[in-house]
């Protein structure tokens, strides 16, 4: 449902940086119950979708919803910069710690619902699929559908 919605918002928004959206009609469309749209606008405010590439904040004002979207594309696509003691922290962490590999919903989910696995590298299909159900499973305890 919250991917719904946050696809809805950012093609309301389509280039620009913001929108404003009907809320009864978003409602409607996505079969939220419209006192309950506020509360699913709370959540995907709380959620990082984003993947580090886009930020977006929702908000119920009236009958309308107020999209604002931040896009961190550029950034995230130039090299990493690294000084040297940073690149030597990151070596000795790997060399303390080991090849980890870590998955999960990311953003406050891992916080807040402690969604991550964590396995030794390298992890094949089956594993990696498993990390990540563990994610989901605990995020639909917590979302209503």
């Amino acid at each position: 449902m919250l991917q719904s919605l946050l696809a809805s918002l950012l093609a309301a928004c389509g280039d620009d940086r913001d929108a404003e959206l009907e809320a009864k009609k978003l409602a409607e469309d996505l079969h939220i119950p419209y006192d309950l749209l506020e509360e699913h606008l709370s959540l995907l405010n709380l959620v990082n979708f984003g993947g580090g590439c886009y930020a977006v904040y929702a908000e119920l004002h009236e009958a309308e919803v107020h999209v604002d979207k931040e896009l961190f594309g550029d950034t995230f696509r130039s090299a990493p910069r690294l000084t040297p003691l940073e690149a030597r922290a990151i070596r000795l962490a790997l060399e303390f710690v080991g090849p980890l590999i870590a998955a999960g919903l990311g953003g406050v989910l891992v916080e807040l619902l402690g969604d991550s696995a964590v396995r030794l590298a390298p992890v094949d299909e089956r594993a990696a699929r498993a990390m990540l159900a563990r994610g989901l499973a605990s995020a639909r305890q917590h979302v209503t559908p």
